[in-house]
């Protein structure tokens, strides 16, 4: 489902998809928690060749389930990067190394975020991502993902 979703275009995915991750957060965490939900970016030319951001979409849908609001314009990939796909845990960390900015450091001052996104394999993507957000000003980010996959297993 998350490769439909993410490779084959399937958006209608999402709404089927954040449910699930509404029952995790709420057996993680309480709407107090959070001030806001942020997407994991996709570069603009990744987002115009597969016509949507997949992290975007389940964001959207869970932020109205939780009812805490969602910014998807504050955090943006700042630079292209290759796509992390068959690149080793260092690589992957390499390649995604300052690759997020906050554009809208205003939204994420003082505030707690949760950021979502669909897959986390090594975590390099999440990491980059939480350190642009912290850098400006978050108190805190916690990260939710769809899937966790597991390097190795086919």
């Amino acid at each position: 489902m998350v490769r439909g979703l993410k490779f084959e275009g399937r958006k209608n995915l999402s709404a089927l998809l954040s449910p699930l991750m509404a029952r995790t957060f709420a057996s993680v965490w309480d709407r107090e928690d959070f001030d806001l939900v942020v997407p994991v970016p996709l570069h603009p030319k990744r987002r115009r060749e597969r016509g949507f951001n997949q992290a975007a979409l389940l964001s959207r849908d869970l932020s109205r389930l939780i009812a805490i609001p969602c910014c998807e314009n504050t955090l943006v990939r700042a630079r292209d990067t290759a796509p992390q796909v068959g690149l080793s845990d260092s690589e992957r960390f390499r390649n995604v190394r300052q690759a997020f900015r906050c554009a809208h450091p205003g939204d994420v001052a003082r505030k707690k975020v949760l950021m979502v996104d669909d897959v986390m394999t090594t975590g390099a993507t999440v990491c980059s991502a939480g350190e642009a957000l912290l850098d400006a000003g978050a108190l805190r980010v916690s990260v939710l993902t769809l899937a966790r996959a597991v390097q190795g297993l086919e």
